[in-house]
């Protein structure tokens, strides 16, 4: 790559000399200009021209290189100066100095000392492409995860994992979203799909939750809306404004508007959903220190494990399970304290005995998880949950301590294993993606096979594999149709099912935007490939 050169003298000589005696091109350089004054580069910036290095006598009739240098400097310009000089002008051209000039040329110059000089500047100039170039990638791969950044800060404010101020301040921060946590306004609401709207969807459960987090996230009214999770057919959604001063209000215009997204939604997709408004907070802030107790039920659901609670409420807890998962993979053990805090706040109003049941099951799975991901627990019980001892408990403080301490010695241990553990996390997906393509399988479906907040297995994914796990998984399908097109006698709606799409002109467009061609253009290809095979 050769940077842009402007050459800039009032001795025609010394100009033209510069510009066609000097090998520029050798060097890295190429003449783009050559001007007899500082005003002539001036306009040439000022149209929005590039250059990357300016050579500029000292002294010139109306805008000296001086003052071309202090130009660049008060506007900033992401151009370097070589200024040159005579003898006598070696204490003036110390003032450019101040004009971040680093570069000049005494007269008389000699061939090798121009090389010498611009030697220099060509690696300066290599070191901060190559930077600025660095600074774009980081910049580029945090546009690709912030959303599931945006996704992991809702999660854990929500579900009880941050709840320290300073925290929050930092993560919101980290992501850019510009939110005040004290004075913006916030709720919390469960978008309930009704039973069998799913089914009748003709894409994928990947696409379907995505079609409803299109048409629901976003600002509405001065309220932004960001999805959290989704489980079964229940979709956490946060609904965020600084517009209103007065929760009624809010809470009414949120009402107003998803109300009106559901019948937009009902009449675009035929999908049938309600809203349910689980929380309305004054601040952001205000969700940490709200007592979410769970609402107890006399009815039994069989979907709730045992637990005499709404199912809403009880998925809720499954997400807090699998946040807590994540956190104990990444070693974060003021997260997981923070998450088992607010699980036995919600439980408070439960009697004990469901609770010491719910806290089995919890760390059945946690064990269960880490023995199928190599990491050994002996040292912890003999490997087993210590269902005697959690029986034996009189209070959930006891409850709640005895888990945090046990939570301390798995995480003391997984940490040993960190790095191995969380490549056999992503082995585990793959494999049951590899198993299962054939079904409508999700995202969120795959996360807890893993036991892992779907969020953090999003990132977590991308971070092993170099790829998203939507695209993970298009590519197996397309890959086993491209192997199933092989047989004559598929069809290709056939082969469509086979991979796990319900669409086939859906199937028929991932397929040509993965391999250039339609599968029957596949198929065509195979045929003639085949047949001139034969002739050989």
């Amino acid at each position: 790559m050769n940077y842009k050169l402007i050459i800039v003298d009032d001795e025609k000589v010394i100009r033209d000399g510069m510009a066609n005696l000097v090998d520029w091109n050798s060097m890295g350089f190429t003449v783009v200009r050559a001007y007899s004054d500082g005003k002539d580069v001036i306009k040439y910036i000022e149209n929005n021209q590039q250059v990357d290095i300016i050579l500029a006598d000292i002294k010139m009739t109306f805008v000296s290189g001086l003052e071309l240098a202090k130009y660049i400097h008060d506007n900033k310009c992401n151009a370097k100066i070589v200024l040159i000089s005579g003898f006598k002008e070696f204490e003036y051209a110390k003032k450019a100095i101040d004009y971040g000039v680093l570069h000049y040329l005494t007269k008389p110059m000699s061939l090798e000392e121009i090389a010498k000089t611009f030697s220099t500047i060509k690696n300066e100039l290599d070191k901060e492409f190559e930077k600025l170039n660095n600074i774009e990638e980081e910049v580029s791969r945090f546009e690709e995860v912030r959303p599931l950044l945006i996704q992991q800060f809702f999660t854990d404010l929500v579900l009880g994992g941050l709840i320290e101020r300073n925290l929050i301040m930092d993560r919101l921060q980290l992501i850019k979203l510009d939110i005040d946590p004290d004075t913006t306004y916030c709720c919390t609401i469960d978008v309930l799909i009704k039973k069998n709207t799913i089914g009748k969807w003709k894409y994928d459960k990947n696409q379907f939750f995505a079609a409803i987090s299109n048409f629901i996230q976003g600002e509405h009214n001065h309220i932004q809306f960001y999805t959290i999770y989704n489980q079964e057919e229940i979709i956490k959604i946060i609904g965020l404004s600084s517009y209103y001063d007065d929760t009624q209000k809010f809470q009414e215009s949120v009402t107003i508007h998803l109300k009106s997204i559901m019948k937009t939604i009902n009449s675009m997709l035929s999908v049938d959903m309600d809203i349910d408004i689980s929380g309305v907070y004054k601040t952001i802030l205000d969700i940490t220190k709200h007592d979410r107790l769970v609402k107890k039920t006399h009815s039994y659901d069989n979907r709730n494990n045992g637990l005499p609670i709404g199912h809403s409420d009880y998925l809720k807890l499954m997400e807090q399970q699998k946040l807590m998962m994540s956190y104990v993979n990444i070693g974060n053990f003021e997260y997981v304290s923070n998450i088992m805090d607010s699980v036995m706040k919600e439980l408070e109003d439960i009697d004990i005995t469901y609770v010491k049941n719910f806290i089995t099951d919890l760390f059945s799975r946690f064990f269960f998880n880490l023995h199928e991901l190599g990491i050994d627990l002996y040292s912890i019980n003999n490997g087993q949950v210590d269902y005697h001892k959690i029986m034996s408990m009189k209070s959930m403080m006891e409850i709640k301590s005895w888990c945090k301490q046990v939570l301390r010695d798995i995480m003391d241990i997984v940490s040993k294993y960190q790095q191995s553990s969380q490549a056999q996390i992503i082995q585990q997906a793959k494999e049951y993606i590899n198993n299962n393509y054939n079904l409508d399988i999700s995202l969120e479906q795959v996360a807890d096979k893993v036991f892992l907040s779907s969020a953090y297995f999003s990132r977590l994914f991308k971070k092993i594999e170099g790829e998203s796990f939507t695209d993970y998984l298009i590519k197996i399908r397309i890959e086993k149709a491209m192997e199933l097109i092989k047989n004559p006698h598929f069809k290709t709606y056939e082969i469509c099912e086979k991979v796990g799409y319900k669409n086939s002109r859906y199937f028929s467009k991932l397929f040509k935007r993965n391999t250039g061609l339609t599968p029957s253009e596949y198929r065509k290809k195979l045929i003639k490939v085949s047949g001139e095979e034969d002739e050989e």
